[in-house]
């Protein structure tokens, strides 16, 4: 028994020993950070830069600002956020394919983004057992990037040091210019330059220089102290920012025109998005002595099996304003960060915050406005009990006090406190695991008729033949669009005919009466046109002289007709064409000779009888001739 328990406690031994060889040390900033400009046709994004990126990497896409909000209101109500549209996304994604600046995604996005919003791509190291060995951070946020630290392991976060994003979110704004001319300025929005107020914390959305200074909330970002010497106001992120300290009462009198603390955000499970903290506001100043508002938390991501924490802290924290002005506003604070707790198991104490910063002071002999206190920032975890090892803070931040004399001594004159921040349950990090398809390849046939051509892709085709085209899908991916193109033939076809003259031929709705060359378009069997020529000769009608010499009493007949008298007989006939020929019969009647005619003619000599035959000798019509003898004087016989 106590062998096996030897050998039961050596091998845990082994095993705590294997993990601690094999545990990777960690400090600083992990992440590799770049902007995105452009979203692609084939899921894929156009970055600023590409190194540090591989492909088979883990990225996070998030998208830092977007937000509307109320700009018609000159009061409390301007700066209110209207719509979220796409700040706050967020997804996990793998690196499928690297081209230049663009990256191609693994699985389809989940969530929509605009550039115009400040989205950021953020590479995700991934490691077994990890131990924090020094403070690990992020990149402070620049305006484009940075301000987020993602850690993933598949095992476990073994923390000898602190994983601090405080500071690193959104920034706080300037004091004024140094510029005085009278009490009691009441607007929520100046132009900075106009040295009218301070400016305001940053947040979630951008507007311009319109809308850069003044008392009101820049949604998230605490609003800036207006004229003269008042406070700005702290940052905002679960909870609202307190509000900036009071007009300055040496010269004019206490007016509560302190910057407005930030609006507080909207964190649920159905959207899933989440925030940087807002900043500080920016005291007004006329002696230059004033002070700016501080950065708020960052945002930090922990995935992992289990965290041991051996009493070193998870933070993000609005940053305390320690600049004390003198005769001038102080600035606001800036809001505790966000925190997401993917983890299943935690050992040892640990402690996670997310506190708001402290609003700036003042110190004068009069009273001068001091600064709000930043919001309590957001702890979201997934569905597990945190033990009792894990201690939570989120506390918003104390506004400023005045430290000098007077009326006002070590009081917040008129500054506010920022309200405590959340803790969230049931986290679902955001990924997509629906990989992306392959480029699809659609075979295209098509068939045209000879003389046409087929269009596709901004390509004209007019020959038989298989064309290769890229296309954009519905999923916005590229496909491969394989047309295979049938030319058929035109079909020509001769059509000889031949009608008789007075006739005409019908084809295609045309009528024809005339010798000649003539062309129809007619649709063939394949849908493409045949062309019809028509040779068409018209046959002419024959008139024939048909003289014919009866003897009295004798008939002719033809053509089913007898005729036996003198006269002209017109008859119809068929000739060999097919056509109709006219026979013109001309009829003479001969009468019957009784009548001897006696006639002598010499020999050599003709005579011409009724008939009109004319002859030398003839023993059918002579009946007198004279002898030989007669005609030349020698004697003979008939």
């Amino acid at each position: 028994m106590k062998i096996r328990l030897i050998v039961i406690l050596f091998f845990l031994f082994f095993l705590i020993l294997q993990a601690i060889i094999s545990a990777q040390n960690i400090s600083g900033v992990i992440n590799t950070y770049t902007k995105v400009s452009a979203f692609g046709n084939c899921n894929n994004l156009t970055v600023s830069s590409t190194v540090g990126y591989n492909i088979g990497d883990t990225i996070l896409i998030i998208q830092m600002k977007g937000a509307s909000i109320d700009t018609s209101s000159n009061n409390l109500s301007f700066g209110t956020i209207l719509n979220y549209n796409e700040a706050g996304n967020y997804e996990f994604n793998i690196i499928k394919s690297i081209s230049g600046n663009v990256v191609f995604l693994q699985n389809v996005l989940l969530n929509s983004y605009n550039p115009l919003g400040l989205v950021q791509i953020i590479r995700v190291p991934y490691y077994n057992n990890v131990t924090v060995s020094g403070t690990l951070t992020a990149l402070p946020w620049n305006g484009n990037t940075g301000g987020v630290l993602v850690l993933q392991s598949f095992g476990t976060v073994n923390l000898n040091a602190d994983i601090d994003a405080s500071g690193m979110g959104f920034k706080g704004g300037n004091a004024s210019i140094p510029f005085w001319s009278g009490c009691s300025a009441l607007d929520y929005y100046y132009t900075l330059v106009s040295g009218l107020a301070g400016q305001k914390g940053e947040g979630i959305t951008d507007y311009g220089i319109t809308y850069q200074a003044g008392r009101g909330a820049l949604a998230n970002g605490g609003g800036g102290g207006n004229q003269s010497n008042a406070g700005g106001a702290g940052g905002a992120n679960f909870g609202m920012g307190g509000s900036g300290g009071d007009q300055e009462n040496y010269s004019c009198t206490t007016q509560s025109i302190g910057g407005v603390g930030g609006g507080a955000l909207n964190y649920n499970n159905s959207q899933s998005k989440i925030f940087l903290g807002g900043g500080g506001g920016g005291g007004h100043q006329n002696n230059n002595v004033g002070t700016g508002g501080t950065s708020a938390g960052g945002i930090i991501i922990i995935r992992a099996n289990t965290i041991v924490g051996n009493n070193f802290s998870i933070k993000s924290n609005g940053l305390d304003n320690t600049f004390v002005a003198q005769f001038d506003g102080s600035g606001g604070a800036g809001a505790g960060g966000t925190i997401l707790l993917d983890v299943l198991n935690y050992n040892l104490a640990i402690n996670i915050e997310a506190i708001g910063g402290k609003g700036g002071s003042s110190n004068f002999s009069t009273c001068f406005g001091t600064g709000g206190g930043g919001s309590g920032g957001t702890v979201w975890k997934n569905g597990v009990l945190l033990p009792g090892n894990v201690t939570v803070s989120l506390n918003g931040g104390l506004p400023g006090t005045h430290i000098g004399g007077g009326t006002c001594a070590n009081s917040s004159y008129g500054a506010g406190i920022g309200s405590s921040g959340g803790l969230i349950n049931n986290l679902l990090l955001v990924q997509s695991n629906i990989p992306v398809l392959p480029s699809p390849i659609i075979i295209n046939p098509q068939t045209i008729c000879q003389g046409q051509s087929y269009s596709i892709n901004s390509n004209n085709y007019s020959t038989n033949g298989i064309y290769y085209d890229t296309l954009s899908t519905v999923m916005a991916c590229d496909s491969v669009i394989i047309t295979q193109l049938t030319v058929n033939p035109v079909n020509i076809t001769n059509n000889t005919q031949t009608i008789c003259n007075g006739q005409s031929y019908t084809f295609n709705s045309h009528i024809y009466t005339t010798s000649g060359t003539y062309y129809d378009t007619l649709s063939a069997i394949n849908s493409c046109d045949s062309i019809i020529v028509t040779l068409l000769m018209v046959t002419s009608t024959f008139i024939i002289n048909n003289p014919q010499r009866l003897c009295n009493g004798s008939s002719y007949f033809i053509n089913g007709h007898s005729y036996n008298a003198q006269g002209n007989y017109y008859d119809t006939l068929k000739s060999i064409s097919g056509c109709d020929s006219i026979l013109i019969t001309t009829i003479s009647v001969n009468p019957n000779f009784n009548t001897n005619v006696a006639a002598s003619i010499c020999y050599g000599d003709s005579f011409t009888f009724p008939d009109g035959i004319i002859s030398s000798i003839s023993t059918t019509h002579v009946s007198i001739l004279k002898t030989i003898a007669e005609c030349d004087g020698r004697s003979s016989s008939n």
